[in-house]
Protein backbone atom coordinates (compact mmCIF):
# COMPACT_ATOMS: atom_id res chain seq x y z
CA UNK A 1 0.00 0.00 0.00
CA UNK A 2 1.28 3.45 -0.94
CA UNK A 3 1.02 6.28 1.55
CA UNK A 4 0.34 9.76 0.22
CA UNK A 5 0.48 13.35 1.38
CA UNK A 6 -1.65 15.85 -0.56
CA UNK A 7 -0.50 19.48 -0.67
CA UNK A 8 -2.33 22.38 -2.29
CA UNK A 9 -2.50 26.04 -1.27
CA UNK A 10 -6.29 25.89 -1.74
CA UNK A 11 -7.64 24.10 1.32
CA UNK A 12 -10.77 22.83 -0.43
CA UNK A 13 -8.73 21.30 -3.27
CA UNK A 14 -6.34 19.59 -0.85
CA UNK A 15 -9.19 18.20 1.26
CA UNK A 16 -11.20 16.99 -1.76
CA UNK A 17 -8.20 15.30 -3.36
CA UNK A 18 -7.39 13.60 -0.07
CA UNK A 19 -10.98 12.38 0.28
CA UNK A 20 -11.21 11.18 -3.34
CA UNK A 21 -7.95 9.26 -3.15
CA UNK A 22 -8.95 7.37 0.00
CA UNK A 23 -11.43 5.36 -2.09
CA UNK A 24 -8.61 3.44 -3.80
CA UNK A 25 -7.71 0.17 -2.06
CA UNK A 26 -3.99 0.48 -2.83
CA UNK A 27 -3.59 3.99 -1.42
CA UNK A 28 -3.60 5.36 2.11
CA UNK A 29 -3.77 9.14 2.45
CA UNK A 30 -1.69 10.18 5.46
CA UNK A 31 -3.19 13.66 5.30
CA UNK A 32 -3.42 16.90 3.41
CA UNK A 33 -2.10 20.40 3.97
CA UNK A 34 -2.78 23.85 2.54
CA UNK A 35 -0.03 25.85 4.30
CA UNK A 36 3.76 25.50 4.04
CA UNK A 37 4.39 24.74 7.72
CA UNK A 38 1.59 22.16 7.78
CA UNK A 39 2.97 20.52 4.62
CA UNK A 40 6.46 20.20 6.08
CA UNK A 41 5.05 18.82 9.35
CA UNK A 42 2.84 16.32 7.51
CA UNK A 43 5.73 15.01 5.42
CA UNK A 44 8.06 14.82 8.42
CA UNK A 45 5.57 13.02 10.66
CA UNK A 46 4.19 10.53 8.12
CA UNK A 47 7.10 10.11 5.67
CA UNK A 48 4.81 9.22 2.75
CA UNK A 49 5.86 7.18 -0.28
CA UNK A 50 4.44 9.80 -2.66
CA UNK A 51 3.60 13.48 -2.35
CA UNK A 52 0.95 15.08 -4.54
CA UNK A 53 1.57 18.80 -4.70
CA UNK A 54 0.20 21.72 -6.65
CA UNK A 55 2.77 23.44 -8.83
CA UNK A 56 2.30 26.66 -6.82
CA UNK A 57 3.26 24.78 -3.64
CA UNK A 58 6.43 23.37 -5.16
CA UNK A 59 7.40 26.67 -6.76
CA UNK A 60 6.61 29.01 -3.86
CA UNK A 61 7.38 26.96 -0.73
CA UNK A 62 11.17 26.47 -0.40
CA UNK A 63 10.65 24.62 2.90
CA UNK A 64 8.50 22.09 1.03
CA UNK A 65 11.25 21.53 -1.54
CA UNK A 66 13.70 20.97 1.31
CA UNK A 67 11.33 18.44 2.93
CA UNK A 68 10.98 16.60 -0.39
CA UNK A 69 14.76 16.32 -0.60
CA UNK A 70 15.32 15.31 3.04
CA UNK A 71 12.49 12.81 3.64
CA UNK A 72 13.81 9.24 3.77
CA UNK A 73 11.77 6.70 1.85
CA UNK A 74 10.09 9.20 -0.45
CA UNK A 75 9.70 7.48 -3.82
CA UNK A 76 8.21 10.27 -5.89
CA UNK A 77 6.11 13.36 -6.34
CA UNK A 78 3.16 14.09 -8.58
CA UNK A 79 3.09 17.80 -9.38
CA UNK A 80 -0.30 19.14 -10.48
CA UNK A 81 -0.10 21.89 -13.09
CA UNK A 82 -2.60 23.99 -15.00
CA UNK A 83 -1.17 24.04 -18.50
CA UNK A 84 -4.18 25.91 -19.90
CA UNK A 85 -3.00 28.90 -17.86
CA UNK A 86 0.67 28.26 -18.59
CA UNK A 87 1.13 27.26 -14.94
CA UNK A 88 3.99 24.83 -14.49
CA UNK A 89 6.31 22.70 -16.57
CA UNK A 90 4.77 20.45 -19.24
CA UNK A 91 6.82 17.47 -18.04
CA UNK A 92 8.87 16.47 -15.07
CA UNK A 93 12.62 16.21 -15.40
CA UNK A 94 14.17 12.96 -16.62
CA UNK A 95 14.80 10.38 -13.95
CA UNK A 96 11.24 9.77 -12.80
CA UNK A 97 11.18 11.32 -9.30
CA UNK A 98 8.72 14.07 -10.24
CA UNK A 99 5.79 13.43 -12.55
CA UNK A 100 3.71 16.35 -13.79
CA UNK A 101 -0.01 15.99 -14.40
CA UNK A 102 -2.47 18.62 -15.58
CA UNK A 103 -5.21 19.47 -13.07
CA UNK A 104 -7.83 18.65 -15.70
CA UNK A 105 -6.79 14.96 -15.61
CA UNK A 106 -9.19 12.31 -14.38
CA UNK A 107 -8.97 10.68 -10.96
CA UNK A 108 -7.92 7.48 -12.73
CA UNK A 109 -5.02 9.34 -14.40
CA UNK A 110 -3.99 10.78 -11.03
CA UNK A 111 -4.02 7.32 -9.44
CA UNK A 112 -1.95 5.97 -12.34
CA UNK A 113 0.58 8.78 -11.82
CA UNK A 114 0.67 8.06 -8.08
CA UNK A 115 1.29 4.36 -8.73
CA UNK A 116 4.01 5.20 -11.24
CA UNK A 117 5.71 7.62 -8.84
CA UNK A 118 5.47 5.06 -6.04
CA UNK A 119 6.72 2.09 -8.04
CA UNK A 120 10.31 3.19 -8.46
CA UNK A 121 13.19 2.89 -6.05
CA UNK A 122 13.72 5.46 -3.34
CA UNK A 123 15.62 8.30 -4.97
CA UNK A 124 18.66 9.71 -3.22
CA UNK A 125 18.43 13.18 -1.74
CA UNK A 126 20.83 14.41 -4.42
CA UNK A 127 18.65 12.99 -7.21
CA UNK A 128 15.55 14.58 -5.67
CA UNK A 129 17.33 17.91 -5.33
CA UNK A 130 18.42 17.77 -8.98
CA UNK A 131 14.90 16.93 -10.16
CA UNK A 132 13.37 19.78 -8.17
CA UNK A 133 16.08 22.19 -9.31
CA UNK A 134 15.29 21.30 -12.91
CA UNK A 135 11.63 22.08 -12.30
CA UNK A 136 12.14 25.21 -10.19
CA UNK A 137 15.34 26.98 -11.21
CA UNK A 138 16.46 29.79 -8.94
CA UNK A 139 14.34 32.82 -9.66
Amino acid sequence: MLTLAVLDPQELVAACLGAALTSDAGVAVAGWAAAPADAVRLIGEHQPDVVIAAWDSVRLWPDLRAALVDTPGLRGAVVLTDLRRGDGPAAGPPGGFAITLDKSATLEALLAAVRSAGSGPVASGAARAAALQAMVPDE
